[in-house]
């Protein structure tokens, strides 16, 4: 239990040492999420298969997803729905209502 203890108090020490990194909020407005697209687009016309330019614009958009499935504000279909298909609605919608 002793060495439970020190050990506890070690680690917790070292984590007060360690210098917190300051979490920066940052909004993604509807005019940064269409250059977002854009770029997603450009990368995809000429990296069909790199997984890291979908980075940005798919990982904002599957985090809407899911944090709106959730808590019910979308219902999605009880069959998977997959990011191909997520990334093509909201991508179709934002090309065809650049209004809104």
């Amino acid at each position: 239990m002793k060495n439970f203890i020190l050990t506890t108090m070690l680690l917790l020490s070292f984590m007060l040492l360690i210098p917190q990194a300051k979490a920066g909020v940052v909004f993604m407005t509807g005019n940064k999420l269409v250059e977002s697209m854009r770029e997603y687009e450009k990368a995809e016309a000429h990296y069909p298969n790199d997984r890291y330019v979908d980075g940005t614009y798919t990982g904002f958009l599957l985090g809407v997803f899911d944090a709106t499935s959730a808590i019910g504000v979308i219902c999605p279909p009880d069959q998977a729905v997959s990011v191909r298909q997520v990334n093509s609605i909201v991508t179709n919608y934002l090309k065809n209502h650049p209004e809104k």
